[in-house]
C-alpha cells in the first residue's frame, strides 16, 4: 500500500513537471523573414518565457532581421482550461507542445511549437496583400 501511494505521488509530480516546464527558459536562435517582395534572414532571435500551471509570462525578447527589428514586451497571461487570457481578454491557447497568441483585429498571430527540445517560432502580420512572416528555430 505504501509503495503504491509513493508511486502515485511520484507519477503525479513527473506529469506536472513534464506538462508545465517545457516552455520555461531563454530561447535563442535564428531564422528568416518573408514579405510579398522579398525574403531575408534573422540572425538574432530571442524569447524569454516562464510557465506555471496558472500563468505564462513572456519576460521579453527580440528579433533582428534584415532591416526589421522588434522587441517582445513583458506580458503576463492567465492559463485557464488551455486558454490564454490577458487582463481577462481571450488571446490564445496553450498545450504541452504549443502556444498560440492571436490578435485578429491587428492581423497578428504568434505561435511557439516545441519539438525534440527545440522551440519553433512563427510570427505573422497580415493586412490584405501585405504581410510579414518571421520563422525561427530556437534552443535553450
Amino acid at each position: 500500500m505504501k509503495n503504491s501511494s509513493l508511486l502515485l505521488i511520484a507519477t503525479i509530480i513527473l506529469i506536472s513537471v513534464n506538462t508545465f516546464a517545457d516552455f520555461t527558459g531563454t530561447w535563442i536562435g535564428s531564422g528568416e523573414t518573408q514579405r510579398p517582395t522579398r525574403e531575408g534572414s534573422c540572425k538574432d532571435v530571442e524569447i524569454r518565457l516562464i510557465q506555471t500551471q496558472k500563468k505564462l509570462t513572456l519576460r521579453g525578447g527580440h528579433y533582428n532581421c534584415d532591416g526589421i527589428s522588434a522587441e517582445y514586451p513583458y506580458s503576463v497571461f492567465s492559463i485557464r482550461d488551455g486558454k490564454l487570457y490577458e487582463r481577462e481578454k481571450f488571446v490564445g491557447e496553450i498545450t504541452d507542445k504549443k502556444i498560440k497568441l492571436v490578435s485578429p483585429a491587428d492581423g497578428y498571430e504568434l505561435n511557439f511549437n516545441l519539438y525534440k527540445g527545440k522551440l519553433y517560432l512563427v510570427e505573422s502580420w497580415i493586412d490584405g496583400d501585405d504581410y510579414l512572416i518571421i520563422g525561427a528555430e530556437l534552443t535553450k
